[in-house]
């Protein structure tokens, strides 16, 4: 968890692309929030699914969100060349396995390594799974430009600010932005989407969050970053690019539609840009909600070109930052990757997994049913952690919140 200066040390700077401690990150593992004596990761149980169920190796490729994906892209060729060469015949065998923005450093690497030699894709995996990934970004993202993220904001002095400053330093961060015009215009109609989602809150005309004639609309601290929306363009334009057919097959896209989600909104201007404070001012924006998992609008969740059976709406799962431990999702993942497997040994692996699904699903109702609702402050969740398992589903609850 992050607790005052060192949040500073988390900015990007201007230019040279480190952070505040002239660091480049490599991320070590999956994401994980320390609350008290408890660490917390959105994930634990999609690893126990796999390694305690003898179902298939895991292994976690991490990178640093604040980076452009495109680096992150560059890496995971690296990290699955190096996988490659370790055990021999692996990739064959290699599912990616994307979550929320790890789907978009999937889809980077796909366009950017393999889309002009898909005959290749052998060498590096068998397919790919999206899980509730915005590929064409969200609306919910634009609020954190002027107030950060407001479930951490109450650990950090003045945190809406600080944390909005970290955003609009994080070049990985614009291209969760909704799609820029030229995308929309594109491939909006095939999306399904009739109306362009970010509209000015006056007139109603189409307004882009990419385009430099915006930039007074935000607040000031966006300034010095401006030249890196413009460049998350191109991010956009990389994930719409259609693969070809040979690559598209081999990927998988679930999603849900079961939570209202922010699908469009309205931008209006600051009346001083230069005094807007997150503490005192509220941001110029109203949003409408349509169907998704509270984050990701339905539009956004799938990559044109797909084969319509390898795209999977869900019937349970609701919660975007706790999809990859729902049943129904590692359920729906094992019916996907159990196609490697020889016809003879897929009944032993399937019982495997149903044991494992009964262990899961065990655990997640009793998060859902027996967990409190979400603490008022972070000092009642600390109390609540320190009370043991019912504190610690609490946590993990509250971790799903802060995904994106």
């Amino acid at each position: 968890m992050i607790f005052g200066k060192d949040l500073a040390d988390l900015y990007i700077q201007r230019g040279s692309l480190r952070d505040a401690g002239n660091r480049i990150v490599r991320a070590c593992g999956a994401l994980e929030i320390e609350l008290g004596p408890v660490h917390v990761s959105p994930y634990d149980r999609t690893e126990k699914f796999f390694r305690t169920g003898a179902l298939a190796n895991y292994v976690v490729f991490a990178f640093d969100w604040r980076r452009d994906v495109r680096e992150s892209a560059r890496l995971l060729q690296g990290f699955l060349e190096e996988l490659g060469a370790r055990a021999p015949g692996a990739p064959a065998r290699t599912t990616l396995l994307g979550h929320s923005m790890g789907g978009l450093v999937g889809k980077a690497f796909l366009s950017m390594v393999l889309e002009n030699q898909p005959e290749q894709a052998s060498r590096y995996f068998s397919r790919f799974i999206s899980v509730g990934t915005p590929f064409f970004g969200t609306a919910n993202h634009h609020v954190r430009y002027y107030e950060g993220e407001s479930a951490l904001a109450p650990l950090i002095p003045d945190g809406k600010r600080r944390m909005a400053e970290l955003v609009a330093s994080a070049p990985g961060l614009g291209c969760l932005l909704p799609m820029d015009l030229e995308t929309y215009q594109q491939a909006g109609q095939a999306l399904g989407i009739p109306v362009y989602p970010v509209r000015d809150q006056d007139s109603g005309a189409e307004v882009d969050p990419r385009d430099p004639a915006q930039l007074e609309r935000y607040p000031v601290w966006v300034d010095p970053f401006a030249d890196q929306l413009v460049e998350s363009r191109s991010v956009q334009h990389l994930m719409a690019r259609p693969l070809p057919g040979s690559l598209a097959s081999r990927c998988f896209h679930l999603y849900t539609t079961k939570v209202p989600t922010a699908h469009r909104f309205s931008w209006g201007r600051l009346e001083d840009r230069a005094k807007y404070h997150p503490n005192h001012h509220r941001p110029p924006l109203r949003y409408w909600n349509g169907d998704g998992d509270g984050t990701v609008p339905v539009w956004s969740a799938s990559l044109l070109g797909t084969p319509p059976e390898n795209i999977r709406p869900l019937a349970q799962a609701k919660s975007h930052g706790g999809l990859l431990e729902h049943p129904e999702v590692l359920s729906a993942i094992w019916s996907i990757v159990r196609q490697d497997l020889p016809e003879a040994m897929r009944h032993t692996f399937d019982d495997r997994a149903t044991q494992s699904l009964q262990r899961v699903r065990s655990w997640f109702n009793r998060m859902v049913e027996e967990a409190a609702p979400r603490p008022k402050s972070f000092l009642e969740l600390d109390a609540g952690v320190r009370f043991g398992e019912a504190g610690e589903l609490g946590a993990k609850k509250l971790v799903y919140e802060l995904i994106l």
